[in-house]
């Protein structure tokens, strides 16, 4: 829903992607994603959308592993 919007860090003023988020989300800091033309609190939505990227990832590395054999 949000793959074409761009995210944008106001404490660095520069564009992040989801995989910034999800570092700045392992180091502990609380993020608030508002979307700039509506002022819609989108947060729930990006973080969903987060744990989908790091739960799918998972799932890929232990595929890849369960191939190897290892």
């Amino acid at each position: 829903r949000y793959s074409n919007r761009k995210l944008y860090d106001i404490r660095t003023s520069s564009y992040v992607n989801m995989t910034d988020l999800i570092e700045f989300m392992s180091n502990s800091y609380d993020i608030q994603v508002i979307d700039h033309k509506t002022k819609v609190d989108c947060t729930i939505e990006i973080k969903a959308r987060m744990v989908e990227i790091v739960q799918g990832t998972k799932v890929e590395m232990l595929n890849e592993i369960i191939r190897r054999g290892n």
